[in-house]
């Protein structure tokens, strides 16, 4: 999914804190909210080959294409607060602010999503996951971010 705005993966604290030691403006700013939000153990720089990308669809139409970059970041941030890696505001209504992260397995292709326990919930290829579990995501697979009901 597109990642505009992004502030890096999960690893904004340190870009924030690495601004705000540059001095500036920066310095008086505070840190953005970011969910609560652990890598587990497996988690690292993928093997994947080629072009990761993430596209945001809406009635069949593709309106947003975001790039990830799984070697600089291991895991990205949906949702519709403006700090995401692949911000849904605009795209998706019933979306929460921090709804899931897609995060990246170390020396392998897989993508697992988590669901952060968000209002709507999170379909997989057309399943309903449980909230903070991991599950596999196949590389062309579908999210949904709003399991509870279709979008209009």
């Amino acid at each position: 999914a597109p990642a505009e705005g992004a502030a890096g993966g999960v690893d904004a604290a340190k870009t924030a804190a690495a601004a705000a030691a540059a001095g500036g403006a920066q310095r008086s700013a505070k840190p953005a909210e970011r969910p609560n939000y652990t890598p587990p153990d497996w988690a690292g720089a993928p093997s994947l080959q080629g072009e990761l990308a993430v596209e945001l669809i809406v009635r069949g139409e593709v309106r947003r294409r975001v790039t990830l970059d799984p070697q600089e970041h291991h895991c990205f941030l949906f949702g519709r607060a403006k700090n995401c890696d692949v911000v849904l505001e605009g795209i998706e209504p019933r979306a929460s602010r921090f709804h899931c992260i897609l995060q990246c397995r170390a020396d392998s292709s897989e993508l697992f999503v988590f669901d952060l326990k968000s209002a709507h919930g999170t379909l997989v290829n057309g399943k309903h996951i449980d909230p903070r579990t991991f599950v596999p995501v196949p590389i062309g697979g579908q999210l949904r971010f709003t399991a509870d009901k279709q979008s209009p």
